[in-house]
C-alpha cells in the first residue's frame, strides 16, 4: 500500500455517512412527532 491509501482508509471511516436511525425512530413520522413534542416541552416547561 502506498501512503495515500494508508491515509484514505482511516479518513474514509471517519467521513463515512453513517445515518443509522435507532429502532424507535424507524418511522419518520413518529420521529417528527416526537421532536415536535420535545420542542413544546422546551418552550412550555410548566406544562410538561
Amino acid at each position: 500500500m502506498n501512503w495515500t491509501s494508508k491515509l484514505a482508509r482511516p479518513l474514509g471511516r471517519i467521513f463515512r455517512p453513517a445515518q443509522r436511525i435507532p429502532a424507535e425512530f424507524s418511522d419518520r413520522d413518529a420521529e417528527r412527532v416526537r421532536n415536535e413534542i420535545e420542542l413544546i416541552r422546551i418552550r412550555f416547561p410548566h406544562h410538561a
